[in-house]
């Protein structure tokens, strides 16, 4: 139906326009419409029109979406590799205070034990 619809609005548009009046002959072959009808292929061709300008208006906003999903998917993966960074660290941390504080109470024992004595 859309195709049929262009075809004829493109044909039209290359046509001669003469205005007819009703019962009145005309020298050409062709198709013929009220002027209702040639208001409402007017109207639906700028619908048209309009309607591919949006789908170019949503592609544009589709790719500038993903360019944008892309940066934030990037900056999400630089963050979890900051945190399991940091986690390491905070790991090795813990694991030298540990030793720190099991040091340091095993040289105070040690001290006091020869104290004692």
């Amino acid at each position: 139906m859309i195709k049929i619809l262009i075809m004829c609005l493109c044909f039209n548009s290359f046509a001669q326009v003469t205005t007819v009046k009703k019962g009145e002959v005309i020298p050409y072959d062709g198709v013929l419409f009220s002027k209702d009808k040639e208001l409402k292929l007017r109207e639906m061709r700028e619908e048209c029109t309009v309607d591919k300008k949006k789908v170019e208006l949503f592609s544009k906003m589709n790719e500038l979406n993903q360019k944008e999903i892309d940066v934030l998917t990037q900056r999400a993966d630089n963050y979890k590799k900051e945190v399991r960074e940091n986690r390491r660290v905070s790991d090795l941390e813990k694991a030298i205070y540990f030793l720190a504080g099991a040091f340091i109470t095993g040289a105070i024992s040690y001290g006091v034990i020869k104290a004692n004595k």
